[in-house]
């Protein structure tokens, strides 16, 4: 079967109540439904992603994934990784050296190598390092059409940056993505030995 959509709103009533106008009567009971009850949705529903990458796209075949938050609910339910100085960066470069070397991804911080669906191509990325989880989704039906976000599956983490000196007034440039695939870039300034960025990767 196919799916059926429309642009709604939808609205369900189970009573029309009366005006004064032309009855004389105000909220009187003009229209009713003896089987007036609350709505019942099989598997439950879902609020649609409203991202362009992840939204329904009228006319779509059965292959392109529309996906949506369970209970019109955005929520994460995980316990994440402890927090790991070095997850992605041991700093053993020597003093001029501007650019360091991303750690392999079992070696430090719980961090595991992982591909995800970059949302500006449809394609598969090279192999990202990622802490936790990246986003995940449940699917719906035999073709895997309909699908909603995992919220046991991944939040954004935001990044921190230890200089051995208070002295260094420079900055850090990070990039990445954030749990969803999309590109994300952070300018973090120095003047600290302890620099949290506010980005979540």
């Amino acid at each position: 079967m196919t799916a059926t959509a429309f642009s709604g709103p939808i609205v369900q009533f189970g009573t029309v109540l009366s005006s004064t106008s032309g009855t004389g009567i105000l909220g009187a009971d003009m229209e009713h439904n003896e089987q007036r009850a609350p709505m019942v949705a099989d598997l439950g529903d879902a609020m649609m992603d409203p991202r362009t990458a992840y939204s329904y796209d009228p006319g779509s075949g059965v292959t392109t994934m529309t996906l949506g938050f369970y209970n019109n609910t955005a929520n994460v339910d995980y316990i994440p990784a402890a927090i790991n100085s070095s997850a992605f960066v041991v700093n053993t470069a020597s003093s001029g050296v501007s650019t360091f070397t991303i750690a392999a991804a079992s070696s430090a911080g719980g961090t595991y190598s992982t591909t995800i669906i970059a949302p500006e191509t449809g394609k598969a990325t090279g192999t990202l390092i990622a802490i936790d989880s990246t986003a995940a989704y449940l699917t719906f039906g035999s073709a895997g059409t309909f699908g909603v976000w995992n919220p046991a599956a991944g939040a954004g983490r935001n990044i921190t940056i230890h200089p051995s000196s208070n002295l260094d007034g420079g900055s850090y440039s990070v990039a990445g993505r954030d749990m969803y695939g999309f590109k994300v870039t952070e300018t973090i300034a120095g003047g600290s030995t302890s620099l949290a960025g506010k980005k979540a990767f």
